[in-house]
């Protein structure tokens, strides 16, 4: 009898001893699975945006306000592109890989290929990111994290972490190299976030983006190229308001005669950008000119 009980204790202890061991297997791995998505109340600004355009233009359609139903449904247009990423978007971490799922596709990448994470602090705890790959190449997955997730991550997988200013959709290159390549390239790359007014639609703070380089300029709608050009193409440039809301803006005249108004929290740094270029800045005598419907 006593025998039995020697042995039902040993048979306990080595159970013991695999459940732990099994338990503690987990532990030694880096990280577990792991997603991360953009925060609710992101997604649900955007999503809710969208729904909220769509009911007010149909309501104005109903109503017979067929213009200020038209300009809802432009907006509603414009959101759903970034309500539709904004729910789609995560970061994923599985077998030793991290998988980057978007609207244009999967993305992944095994760690060990990972030589840094670029975070772009943008407030109120977000940021935009970018993996930089041992090969030189980058994984932009742009904006609507929060930092404090993608840095834990970054820190259980042992990924360096290199701070970087915004310069719009995207991340900049961080302070040394910056003056590294200013030198060698004059004033280097530069660019703004914003809105756009153009022919045909306008469109708000953050659906627009206007970058300069040496070379010349881009304007982005929704990250898909609107215009590009090289210095020569634009005439000057002006500081306006809006007409109803008075927002800040910058109004560029065209070689071709076409005007395109890019609005901007920042006017002056767009127009001081601009000047350092080359571009003629038309100053107004008195306040900024107004724009209403058109450019």
């Amino acid at each position: 009898m006593f025998n039995g009980i020697v042995a039902r204790l040993l048979v306990a202890v080595r159970l013991a001893s695999k459940m732990e061991a099994g338990e503690s297997k987990p532990m030694s791995s880096p990280s577990s699975q792991t997603t991360i998505r953009a925060p609710r109340w992101y997604r649900t600004l955007y999503v809710g945006s969208f729904v909220a355009w769509v009911v007010l233009a149909s309501i104005l359609l109903f109503v017979g306000q067929l213009a200020l139903s038209l300009m809802f449904w432009v907006l509603a247009v414009a959101t759903l592109p970034v309500a539709v990423a904004c729910s789609i978007k995560r970061l994923e971490y599985r077998g030793n890989k991290l998988v980057l799922v978007r609207l244009a596709g999967r993305v992944e990448c095994p760690v060990h290929d990972v030589a840094s994470m670029r975070l772009t602090n943008v407030g109120n705890g977000m940021s935009f990111f970018v993996l930089l790959k041992q090969d030189g190449t980058l994984i932009d997955a742009r904006g609507g994290w929060r930092a404090a997730e993608l840095m834990d991550l970054a820190n259980r997988l042992k990924i360096p972490v290199v701070q970087a200013r915004r310069i719009g959709f995207g991340t900049q290159e961080p302070l040394a190299q910056r003056s590294a390549s200013n030198l060698a390239t004059g004033k280097g790359k530069a660019a703004f976030i914003g809105g756009l007014r153009t022919l045909g639609f306008n469109v708000s703070w953050p659906f627009a983006g206007l970058t300069l380089t040496d070379e010349g300029f881009t304007l982005r709608f929704i990250g898909l190229v609107h215009l590009r050009g090289d210095w020569a193409y634009i005439e000057n440039a002006q500081r306006v308001v809006g007409g109803l809301l008075r927002s800040p803006g910058v109004r560029l005249v065209l070689a071709d005669g076409r005007r395109v108004v890019f609005w901007s929290s920042q006017p002056d740094a767009v127009l001081n950008a601009l000047r350092s270029r080359g571009v003629q800045i038309t100053d107004p005598d008195g306040p900024p000119p107004k724009v209403w419907l058109s450019t």
